[in-house]
């Protein structure tokens, strides 16, 4: 008996050494277990002397008999209280309120009263002495009350609890249900120790160990990361607005330097431009797409696209790299290639930006060379190798595998002044290796450095692709822009508190040949709905005052009193992080626009939402167009402006080609006349002039 005791005692005590040992975080649950362990040790501890008094009468007085029997019960009461708190505790841990905990520690209060005043009286059996009466019999009491409350509240939320803490309950719920119907049958086995101990051992090993805790830090970790990705993907959010707006006005007056002029050398400059700026645009986007090659859900999107238009792209912007650091860039594409590919162009264009950039940024003198070529072609689909060799510093043959290590930078006292964080090649060889690529490198230290790859393309034109640079200023020069459809009844409402926004959005539209409208805030765009019926509305996300959201949601609240009630309304938006669309789509709008806005993205959704009734061919709308020109021509004919004193109009008309252009230009003097009239009045009367 003595033995099972001491056996208890100290696995108790080894439980705490190894729980107190641990570095914690300080919740109310570990404060209870640790009280729990520690009144459960002294129990046991009380216990054995207990039955010892009980066994050996002679050696103690029945003073101190009694003492004895009743601590012990004071502190196995402490004991089974305890342990139902420290499960309310674990229930409860989830930050939902721990309702009526005041009524919890009733029973308690009742039965130590109890114990005290209640008598204990001494049984006497052949196999051991053991002590019953009232006294024992509230102990038992307290112990199914507190019970049936555990039963209770793990009925109410077990569907909170997590399966591991669940468990953990249930294992010590029933193992201490199997001791005390032991105790109870054969009082004399004196079973309480072992129960005590089965309860801090289920409780340890499955919630408290050192093991459950790196769990729990973990989970912490995991927390603390998803909160930080979050906030990561606000910050990406904000960035990405701040950037593409200004992108937007680049890429879109530029779209109307393509459509309207007729000068070869501007629309050239213009197709540079443009290359540039899908450039900008598409590293834009890796950033923003970091996040999936970081969880493994970037996808590879593959598109039609003109190889010499690719090759293009990548040369016009790093011979400029090249050449502000006195290198000779070569171009080398072998004329059999086909010009019309199949694949992930941007993708495509990152691993090739990558190694061309490294390329430069690692080369003091000598030079670049891109080279593509065929390395084979059959049943529709095209080989390609790439090459960039350069004649710079070189890599060591045991530093090669180290470029591919994310943030890796290795010889920093040699390369200290090369800018980059590392990641180039890693992001190179991951996107080659889910294009079904490799990237090789052979490297000489100190002379110079060859990266390629193979990589695999369906052809969709098969023409040669010839020279490509002359390839390139063919399509300068032939570039008109034809839009698919027109919409010249159609009524667009613009609403964005940017104003070469507006202009380049009302720019992108001219071609639908619809009655476009613009105003500068969400307030403004109320009050236009309210009086007018569009076609469509073309809503700003980040504006003062009231944002697109905000004013989505009025439009809303507002329903039966705006005209435009029933106005798909689209969301124009630099947030173009992953996800977006779906998120503003379930804010109610009726589709999604990025910046930079795409001129063929825009015809889609504006076939996507209008009405098919306002949809016309483009031939329709240009004798449409021309109807409506010679009408304001002929309204313009019969207009006369007013007498002004020293206002020649007749001289004016040489300078302006229409009556129209000439009175936009009035109305912006008369804007302007408002916060300038004062310095010009400061002017004419200042005696120093």
């Amino acid at each position: 008996m003595y033995r099972m005791e001491a056996a208890c005692l100290a696995v108790i005590i080894y439980i705490m050494v190894v729980f107190f040992a641990v570095r914690r975080k300080k919740t109310n649950e570990k404060k209870v277990f640790g009280i729990f362990l520690i009144n459960s040790c002294i129990t046991v501890l009380l216990g054995g002397l207990r039955n010892y008094a009980a066994n050996n009468q002679e050696d103690f007085s029945e003073i101190v008999g009694q003492i004895i029997f009743r601590v012990h019960y004071i502190f196995a009461t402490g004991v089974i209280f305890h342990y139902f708190w420290y499960l309310y505790v674990l229930i409860h841990e989830d930050g939902r309120p721990m309702k009526h905990r005041k009524y919890v520690r009733i029973p308690l209060f009742i039965c130590m009263p109890a114990i005290v005043i209640l008598p204990v009286k001494m049984v006497e059996n052949p196999i051991a002495n053991y002590t019953a009466g009232p006294s024992a019999a509230a102990l038992y009491v307290l112990l199914l009350v507190y019970l049936v409350m555990s039963t209770y509240l793990i009925i109410k939320y077990r569907k909170y609890i997590e399966k591991r803490k669940l468990f953990a309950i249930g294992l010590s719920y029933v193992g201490e249900l199997i001791v005390l119907t032991i105790q109870l049958i054969l009082p004399y086995t004196l079973l309480a120790p072992v129960g005590i101990t089965l309860l801090c051992l289920s409780l340890f090993l499955t919630v408290e160990s050192p093991d459950a805790m790196l769990i729990e830090r973990l989970k912490d970790e995991k927390e603390k990361a998803n909160a930080a990705n979050k906030a990561k993907s606000v910050f990406i959010a904000n960035i990405s607005h701040e950037i593409r707006t200004p992108i937007n006005v680049v890429v879109g007056m530029n779209e109307m330097i393509l459509r309207e002029s007729k000068e070869e050398a501007i629309k050239i400059y213009a197709m540079d431009i443009r290359s540039s700026a899908r450039t900008l645009s598409g590293i834009i986007n890796d950033i923003l797409d970091l996040t999936k090659l970081e969880t493994g859900k970037m996808e590879i999107e593959p598109v039609e696209y003109e190889l010499a238009e690719l090759i293009h792209d990548l040369t016009n912007n790093i011979s400029v790299r090249a050449d502000a650091k006195n290198l000779s860039f070569a171009v080398e594409v072998d004329p059999s290639l086909p010009s019309g590919l199949y694949g992930d162009d941007v993708r495509v264009k990152q691993v090739i930006t990558n190694l061309l950039t490294n390329a430069v940024k690692y080369t003091e003198k000598g030079g670049v060379t891109f080279k593509v070529s065929k390395k084979e072609e059959h049943f529709g689909r095209v080989v390609l190798h790439i090459e960039v060799v350069d004649t710079g510093i070189g890599i060591r043959p045991e530093n090669i595998e180290k470029i591919y290590i994310a943030f890796e930078r290795f010889e920093r006292a040699r390369n200290r002044y090369v800018e980059g964080a590392g990641l180039g090649m890693n992001i190179a060889q991951s996107l080659l290796k889910m294009m079904g690529s490799k990237l090789e490198v052979q490297s000489v230290y100190g002379e110079g450095s060859t990266f390629s790859f193979d990589l695999e393309q369906k052809v969709t034109d098969a023409v040669p692709v010839g020279e490509f640079s002359e390839r390139i200023r063919n399509k300068a020069e032939e570039y008109e822009y034809k839009p698919s459809f027109a919409t010249p009844d159609a009524k667009y409402l613009v609403v964005d508190d940017n104003d070469a926004n507006r202009r380049v959005f009302h720019g992108l539209l001219k071609f639908t040949g619809a009655e476009i409208e613009e105003v500068a805030s969400g307030f403004e765009c109320l009050d236009k709905a309210k009086e007018k019926k569009y076609d469509i509305i073309f809503l700003d996300h980040m504006m003062p005052g009231m944002d697109g959201i905000e004013t989505l949601a009025r439009m809303k609240e507002l329903g039966g009193e705006l005209a435009s009630k029933d106005t798909p309304v689209v969301i124009v938006t630099a947030n173009a992080v992953s996800g977006a669309k779906e998120w503003y789509v379930s804010k109610g709008f009726s589709e999604f626009i990025s910046k930079p806005v795409i001129p063929e993205k825009l015809e889609q959704v504006i076939k996507n939402v209008l009405s098919p009734k306002l949809i016309k061919k483009p031939e329709d709308a240009i004798k449409e167009k021309t109807r409506k020109d010679d009408s304001v021509e002929k309204k313009e004919d019969e207009e006369t402006f007013p007498i002004i004193d020293g206002v020649d109009w007749n001289f004016a008309m040489v300078h302006f080609s229409t009556k129209q252009l000439l009175r936009s230009a009035i109305g912006e003097v008369y804007r302007a006349i408002g916060p300038d009239g004062e310095a010009l009045k400061e002017l004419l009367f200042d005696d120093k002039i």
